[in-house]
């Protein structure tokens, strides 16, 4: 997850920030559209699951 400035590649016109950050997010638990897709860094969505094994995750 980062947070501060947003290039102008990403959005129309981009954001424009004094500053930028960036932070790491481990071990996160994240829910999409009300599901549940990693839990502790793991993906349990199954189609994920299955992208992440492929990537050798």
């Amino acid at each position: 997850w980062g947070i501060g400035n947003v290039g102008p590649m990403l959005i129309p016109g981009g954001i424009s920030g004094p500053s930028h950050s960036d932070g790491i997010c481990l071990n996160s638990s994240v829910w999409l559209d009300g599901v549940q897709i990693l839990d502790k860094g793991v993906f349990i969505e199954p189609k994920l699951k299955e992208l992440a094994k492929k990537l050798g995750k």
